[in-house]
């Protein structure tokens, strides 16, 4: 356990942590000793961290994560070693604590008061510092306020601390320099491609393949347990029918919400995109912005269709349907293409409008002013929501009514009847899964439906998000294969894919081999395709995510073949780097202050995480609670 304690700081736990868990020690503090050892978790320097005060701190810290993450369970956390991590904090507090102290290094009353005030969760909406809301707050969090304040003091001793120990970092601009032109490098790659699909004809799968692959793989045809059922739901969406609204509260409900039922000037527009990043060179944006030009001659000057050039010459997901972006209102798009879109008159195409995806030109067909829709147009829209508002009250009333006469032995279709409901039933079998897509089931209640044997009826209500079910199961079905014959084409197709992949690889690294030997042949030059920049982050848009490929390729010199076939989604290529783009001096100048700021910040963490690493390991720590981190 001592050596838990002492590995280092920088961990990646720690890391992730460190943000949360800081501001649970800020809440909490690290209390005081006046027990035995059974009250005490760990010792630093002979002081005592309390169990108290771990539990609390881990209690805190695993809230914090799970608000932001409320999937991740509190199991997961531990088995990640939460606890640990909790404790190293805890740990690290005390001995900078003790080393502010040692130093001189002290923080006034005025110093605490003025970053209590800066602290957003104390502030009003005018974000002035708001007495009341302070002690409200540190109410609600069973805190004093006087215990808050010696732990916000100690908090500002270790900033001080940190300060002390890592001002003296400078970063050389040079070296900054390196870092951003390693970074923001790109290079561009030419390939060939061999597909799959060319010997998709000439492969096939045996009755004896087919009978393997079944057998190897027989888990994926695995079919889970599933039941068929039927139900009664209790929810307002089911019981609105039995809700009268008049046409009068129809119509004063529409004059009261009028303004949602507004909708807003909107505009039915095309657009083509030619792909550039924020971040592109002088040269790309230019030959980006030349390329649009040229595209809008076509249409402007030439007469091209707008529909037919987008689906040619757009990068954007909209190409196959002509640059089709539907009917839109302010604030759906970015700000740029919203507001080149709403300042032209119905059939003109827009000069280039530069976006963060790159640029565009854009048709706006038809304009439609903002307009109120019409009474009639939103009336059963209006019925239905105040007939399932009227409705809620009704759930638990028929509800009970209806666990009454379950309990007195009926049938789910005599309850249904009795209370003039319709009672619903699967038209197949379903799975966990697909139950739950339909009744939007808790948890427990979805545990409780599958537990049911055939014939029987839930003694208790199933709890869904918005009511109630009562269930009857009708036949159960347990896990179980899908047969070979209902699953035969499908391996079939996987069998021959795999054959074709195989030969496919096979075509690709011979080309490869002849390529390193006696260069490219000269009839396959013409089929050379070109990549887009991409950067040392592993995507190359054409080829997928490859982080060897693209290692690779930045250790490549221009011309250069790289060994080898390459996978991409639908066969093999083999490439060579084609270009090495160099960010510009304009492009360092702008990004300057951030890489010398990232570079020191950077510095100064692992400077002050080996300063605590040292503290660590001439510190007396001692665990007495192990149990505490299992």
């Amino acid at each position: 356990m001592l050596d838990l304690i002492r590995q280092s700081a920088s961990s990646w736990g720690v890391k992730i942590l460190f943000g949360v868990i800081i501001l649970v020690f800020v809440f909490w503090g690290v209390g005081s000793f006046t027990g035995s050892k059974t009250q005490v978790v760990a010792t630093v320097n002979e002081r005592p961290i309390l169990v108290q005060t771990f539990r609390r701190a881990q209690e805190r810290a695993i809230e914090n994560i799970r608000q932001r993450n409320p999937d991740v369970s509190v199991e997961d956390l531990k088995a990640q070693g939460i606890s640990t991590q909790v404790l190293q904090r805890l740990v690290a507090d005390e001995l900078l604590a003790d080393q502010g102290n040692a130093l001189g290094i002290r923080a006034s009353d005025v110093e605490v008061r003025n970053k209590i005030a800066s602290l957003p969760y104390f502030q009003s909406q005018s974000g002035q510092f708001d007495p009341e809301l302070y002690r409200r707050i540190l109410n609600s969090q069973h805190i004093q306020i006087a215990e808050f304040e010696d732990d916000m003091r100690r908090a500002i001793v270790t900033e001080k601390l940190q300060r002390y120990v890592t001002d003296s970092i400078q970063v050389p601009e040079w070296e900054a320099r390196d870092l951003f032109d390693y970074s923001r490098e790109k290079r561009t790659l030419q390939y060939l491609s061999v597909d799959d699909a060319k010997y998709m004809d000439q492969v096939n799968a045996t009755d004896d393949e087919v009978q393997a692959y079944y057998d190897e793989h027989k888990d994926d045809f695995s079919v889970p347990a599933r039941i068929s059922f039927s139900y009664l739901p209790f929810t307002p969406a089911s019981l609105a029918s039995k809700v009268e609204v008049s046409d009068e509260t129809l119509q004063q409900e529409y004059e009261a919400r009028k303004d949602e039922f507004t909708q807003p000037e909107r505009v039915k527009a095309r657009h083509i995109l030619i792909q550039l990043e924020q971040n592109a060179t002088e040269a790309e944006d230019q030959a980006a912005l030349e390329k649009i030009e040229a595209i809008r001659k076509r249409i402007v000057d030439d007469g091209e269709d707008f529909a037919t050039v987008a689906e040619e010459t757009s990068d954007g997901p909209s190409a196959p349907n002509g640059g089709d972006l539907g009917w839109f209102s302010q604030g759906q798009m970015v700000p740029a293409f919203e507001e080149a879109a709403f300042s032209l008159t119905p059939g003109t195409v827009s000069e280039p409008v530069r976006t963060p995806f790159g640029y565009h030109l854009i048709l706006v067909e038809e304009r439609e002013d903002a307009q109120v829709a019409p009474f009639d147009e939103v009336k059963d829209q209006l019925k239905q929501e105040i007939a399932e508002d009227r409705a809620t009250d009704l759930v638990s009333n028929l509800l009970d009514v209806a666990l009454e006469q379950v309990y007195a032995g009926d049938s789910l279709d005599k309850v249904a009847g009795d209370l003039n409901l319709e009672v619903l039933k699967t038209d197949e079998p379903l799975d966990r899964d697909q139950v739950q897509s339909l009744l939007l089931l808790k948890q427990d209640s979805l545990n409780r439906l599958f537990g049911l044997e055939e014939g029987m009826i839930t003694d208790t209500p199933l709890e869904t998000e918005d009511g109630y079910v009562l269930a009857t199961i009708g036949k159960r079905l347990p896990p179980d294969f899908q047969p070979l014959d209902e699953v035969r084409d499908s391996i079939v197709t996987t069998i021959k894919e795999t054959k074709a992949s195989k030969l496919a690889k096979e075509e690709a690294e011979a080309l490869s081999k002849t390529i390193q030997e006696n260069g490219l042949p000269a009839d396959r030059e013409s089929e050379l395709s070109v990549t887009s920049a991409f950067d040392r982050q592993g995507l190359i848009q054409e080829l997928g995510v490859n982080p060897e490929l693209t290692s690779k390729a930045f250790n490549a010199e221009k011309g250069d073949w790289i060994p080898g076939a390459w996978p991409v989604q639908d066969g093999w290529v083999v490439v060579r780097l084609d270009d090495i783009q160099s960010p510009t001096d304009e492009q360092w100048e702008t990004e300057k202050s951030m890489w010398v700021d990232f570079i020191a910040e950077t510095k100064k963490e692992e400077l002050f995480q080996s300063f605590l690493k040292d503290l660590q390991e001439h510190a007396e720590i001692n665990v007495y609670q192990p149990d505490l981190f299992k």
